[in-house]
């Protein structure tokens, strides 16, 4: 199949595919497409005749890998068989175990096991404190790495903290092993001090799906291994969950002021969430300051509160991805209400089946999909839930404290 069968060519995942610039950021929400726009994309550069050992899609797990490449080998894409996307982890490990990397790094790529953290902490002097201040201290050493930190103008390490790195990473030395948080920062540091290493231009074209969940050192990395190659970053500027693992949302919104020449584009219709959801979603992230401009569906100020109530009202315009299911729960629920009891027995929902929210304005059907369970309330074959809302015109961020 051709990389554009049956794509209009006016549709944004025909331009992300076509578009030849150097640097690419596609602003993407949850349910847009960004999956099928990235193999898109992939097939029309092998379609040009690029090897597929240099192509390298960055996803930010392992199941989303090889969804992508299966995907690709049921459109029957000659050579996509030969694509090998990873995490950058999986990638981490591969540069750093190569012979000629560890003679630089002078570190085995080898994850410590769960159980080699107990001598670690028993080994490490107790002048830094006890067990748990020695954990704390382990985990600050992987944060700021995670943060490049030490790249911050301004930043001066303690003398405490060099002290524990020192005898931290010469027991790792001594043991040949790695913490799991070094990998990425080891990486990063090879191929920022060897400008000459071949890992450096291994690829013509690197593809980074969910962008916004990569901390500062991971974003540096991608942009260390795309010195000359062509970079696509997709993500969205509205979600990141990630903060445990010191993710860098910053980075895809600045994307275009710290990658000259990047060409934009979005991905703004939601294929997965109904109407009402989508728009309720965007009134309440609309407060984000910090946000871009672009948001699935579009719309902002009077007309997304306009969106709202006619969505939450049950009379809101169906957009692409808005199904109307129907069905009744398996069995009966006892009442729930904001103030009231509590949600009884929890009621099952097949596919097909809908949640009908009862409140003093309006009543709307709200479609759930999957094979799920919901505490619901309702002593009669429909699910009643007290929705709370205020009138058209009120702070949309009201609408965070519904009760379910």
């Amino acid at each position: 199949m051709a990389w554009d069968s049956n794509l209009d060519p006016q549709s944004p995942a025909y331009q992300i595919a076509a578009d030849n610039s150097r640097y690419i950021r596609v602003l993407a929400g949850p349910g847009t497409g960004k999956s099928f726009a990235l193999k898109r994309r992939v097939a029309r550069i092998l379609e040009d005749g690029i090897a597929p050992t240099r192509i390298l899609p960055v996803t930010f797990t392992k199941v989303a890998a090889e969804d992508l490449q299966r995907e690709l080998i049921n459109m029957g894409v000659p050579g996509c068989e030969q694509i090998r996307g990873s995490t950058l982890h999986s990638f981490g490990m591969r540069v750093l175990s190569l012979q000629n990397v560890l003679a630089v790094t002078g570190r085995v790529s080898r994850p410590l096991n769960r159980f080699e953290m107990e001598p670690l902490l028993y080994d490490l002097p107790t002048g830094f404190g006890k067990k748990r201040e020695r954990q704390r201290r382990i985990r600050a050493y992987e944060a700021a790495w995670a943060r490049l930190q030490h790249e911050e103008p301004g930043f001066a390490q303690a003398a405490a903290d060099a002290a524990f790195q020192n005898v931290l990473v010469a027991w790792l030395r001594f043991h040949e092993g790695m913490l799991i948080g070094e990998i990425i920062p080891e990486l990063y540091r090879y191929l920022r001090n060897n400008p000459a290493a071949p890992e450096r231009s291994l690829y013509d074209h690197v593809l980074v799906d969910e962008y916004q969940d990569l901390n500062r050192a991971e974003q540096a990395v991608v942009d260390l291994l795309t010195t000359s190659a062509a970079l696509c970053v997709v993500g969205d500027d509205d979600q990141s969950l990630y903060s445990f693992k010191h993710a860098h949302p910053e980075g895809i919104r600045t994307f275009p002021r710290t990658h000259p020449g990047c060409t934009d584009h979005a991905l703004l219709d939601c294929y997965r969430c109904p109407t009402g959801v989508v728009a309720i979603a965007n009134a309440l992230i609309g407060h984000n300051v910090d946000r871009g401009t672009a948001s699935v569906g579009a719309r902002s100020g009077e007309r997304a509160r306009r969106d709202v109530d006619r969505a939450i009202s049950g009379c809101g315009p169906r957009g692409a991805g808005d199904r109307r299911l129907r069905g009744r729960p398996d069995q009966q629920t006892r009442t729930a209400s904001r103030g009231g009891s509590r949600p009884g027995p929890a009621a099952h929902y097949r596919q097909s089946d809908p949640c009908r929210v009862e409140g003093p304005w309006h009543s709307v059907e709200i479609p759930l999909s999957g094979d799920r369970t919901r505490q619901g309330g309702g002593a009669g074959a429909a699910c009643d839930i007290q929705a709370l809302r205020k009138p058209v015109g009120s702070d949309c961020a009201s609408l965070a404290s519904w009760y379910w």
